[in-house]
């Protein structure tokens, strides 16, 4: 009876897994969750319903979760982080109808800035990177640099909102240089579309 009790346990372990892999498969497979393939150099996001999609060098990048509420609860949303430059680059995918506009985004950051406590942000331009529409920015906290670009990128549909930061030490040192190498290494791309059989 033992060695029949410890099959049938190891069997519906093993119908479990199967279970919650089939779950985690059909989650990925939403058309509005964010999609992400490992490429050659680079880590490739969409979202199965967009015509878009981004690729995002995986040089020194790690893939992070950081579900810290509010936005980051997106299925959309996407995060990587590189510690040793400072690095962090997230964002999300969304429907073109939901953009407000480059000006009114960044209204909406600074008074989620202002209400997470944040200091103003400082150095403020805004203008265009190539077909991004951008604002960047610099957070003053005591000893270190920590430079910002939002990014906002509109088309086939598909919004494509960005935020990039670098923080190292040293004050008054500025990493604009740095965001916008990064947001240059970014590649939008329109997906091809699939012959139906």
């Amino acid at each position: 009876m033992p060695a029949l009790r410890h099959i049938l346990h190891r069997l519906l372990v093993a119908i479990g897994m199967l279970m919650l892999l089939q779950q985690a498969s059909l989650a990925q497979s939403s058309p509005d969750r964010i999609s992400l393939t490992q490429q050659p150099g680079s880590y490739v996001l969409t979202v199965p319903a967009s015509r878009l999609s981004l690729a995002v060098p995986s040089d020194r990048l790690v893939q992070g979760n950081p579900r810290a509420g509010g936005a980051t609860n997106n299925p959309r949303y996407f995060f990587f982080s590189d510690e040793a430059r400072g690095l962090v680059i997230s964002g999300w995918f969304e429907p073109a109808s939901q953009f407000p506009g480059a000006d009114s985004a960044w209204q909406a950051d600074l008074a989620a800035s202002k209400k997470n406590g944040l200091p103003p942000p400082t150095d403020v331009s805004s203008g265009k990177v190539n077909d991004w529409a951008v604002v960047f920015y610099e957070q003053q906290l005591p000893g270190i640099s920590n430079s910002h670009v939002r990014a906002h990128y509109v088309r086939a549909g598909t919004w494509i909102d960005v935020h990039i930061s670098v923080t190292t030490l040293g004050a008054g040192n500025s990493n604009r240089e740095t965001v916008t190498a990064v947001l240059n290494s970014l590649a939008v791309s329109e997906k091809k579309s699939q012959a139906t059989p």
